[in-house]
């Protein structure tokens, strides 16, 4: 292993470098950072020589100030809610931090080049998301980009997920809460009957619901 080069007093983007310190892991040389802001924080090496930190944090929220100005998303200090829905998408495939990053960036959930770093792009690409949608990957496996995205309700969105009940049934493939649209019979009722009570599958959408006092459960 090389000898690491001192690069105290080097400045990296908003960050100077102060001194060598310790970190969590003991292959990687970390450095104690001086932002331009004011803050201090703990940089890898190769995070810094490679450009992937060059702040505390505060020039990536001055970026999408910047952005967030120059394309005219706010309406009386409110953000459109198409700008609201862009930058969570960026927080939740990019930001360790955020609670849904390890069902999207952890997995390896991506954002195409040319809407990571662009609003406008994005928004010329979508348009406007229309009342009581939200933004919807076609195919779960694959990233946000142009040809896997839609504006989706939440029920669409919802007999999307990954964690969906798939049930094949006379030929018929469809999440269960679609199978209960397609039959009539309550969602609730229908879980229900196929796992607490384990009825077939042909029972469960075919047995009219009957109504019971309110001591009892419509099976």
């Amino acid at each position: 292993m090389g000898k690491t080069v001192d690069v105290t007093g080097q400045r990296f983007g908003r960050l100077v470098v102060i001194g060598r310190t310790k970190g969590p892991n003991h292959h990687n040389a970390y450095w104690e950072c001086q932002c331009d802001c004011g803050k201090t924080v703990i940089v890898t090496s190769a995070h810094l020589s490679h450009g992937d930190t060059k702040s505390c944090g505060c020039l990536k929220i001055d970026v999408m100030k910047q952005q967030f100005a120059t394309h005219g998303e706010s309406r009386g200090g409110i953000k459109t809610r198409e700008y609201r829905i862009w930058i969570a998408m960026r927080e939740r495939c990019y930001c360790p931090t955020n609670a849904a990053y390890q069902d999207y960036g952890g997995r390896g959930i991506t954002i195409s080049e040319n809407w990571l770093n662009s609003f406008g792009n994005f928004l010329s690409d979508m348009g406007r998301a229309p009342k009581g949608h939200t933004i919807e990957r076609k195919d779960n496996s694959k990233g946000y980009s142009k040809d896997n995205c839609v504006w989706a309700t939440y029920k669409q969105q919802n007999n999307n997920r990954r964690d969906n009940i798939i049930i094949t049934h006379d030929d018929k493939t469809m999440t269960i809460s679609q199978w209960a649209d397609d039959s009539g019979v309550n969602l609730a009722v229908l879980r229900q009957r196929l796992n607490r009570l384990g009825w077939s599958m042909e029972k469960a959408i075919k047995t009219p619901v009957r109504s019971y006092s309110r001591k009892d459960v419509s099976i």
